[in-house]
């Protein structure tokens, strides 16, 4: 029953990811799970938990189904099983590394301390792929710059043809 609900939640995710690529939903889900981390580092008990659980589960879904798609996309059709098994072995990597790491710096350094360690991971891919988005943002700005240019010069050209049509008129 899980996997089912689990399917029904990632099929949109995996559609938003078809219409605008990989790195607004890798980046979105690396800022929600940096953030979810910092959420249980700052607001001490359960119902922070339970808050950081959501996002950090949503955040990661986000991350992950981007990263399949770039994974799919990524080299010819013949090299697809090689890069999904890769892509297989470090989410098993993670899977089985992750909470032994975090098991040890809870019982050495506390929750708290923990979760605040672990909201650094996050930001290294931040990094990386905001670089990427504010280029993008810069070029999206351009384009939008010459649009209302265009826009405007045209418009202006039929207030300029409106006013020559009626200038017998006025007269």
């Amino acid at each position: 029953e899980a996997i089912v609900e689990d399917r029904l939640r990632t099929c949109p995710a995996g559609r938003f990811a078809d219409r605008v690529g990989v790195r607004g939903p890798m980046l979105a889900g690396s800022i929600g799970m940096a953030c979810g981390a910092v959420i249980a580092t700052v607001v001490p008990g359960l119902p922070a938990l339970f808050v950081t659980a959501v996002l950090l589960g949503l955040s990661f879904m986000a991350f992950q189904v981007a990263a399949q798609y770039a994974t799919g996309e990524m080299g010819p059709p013949a090299a697809r099983t090689r890069n999904f098994g890769l892509l297989a072995v470090g989410y098993s990597t993670s899977s089985i590394g992750g909470p032994l790491i975090a098991g040890f710096m809870i019982d050495h350094v506390g929750f708290r301390a923990a979760f605040g360690l672990l909201s650094l991971l996050p930001l290294a891919p931040i990094a990386i792929l905001g670089r990427r988005v504010r280029g993008l943002s810069r070029a999206v700005q351009d384009r939008v710059a010459d649009v209302s240019s265009h826009v405007d010069e045209t418009l202006h050209e039929i207030r300029t043809v409106q006013a020559f049509a009626h200038e017998r008129r006025e007269s």
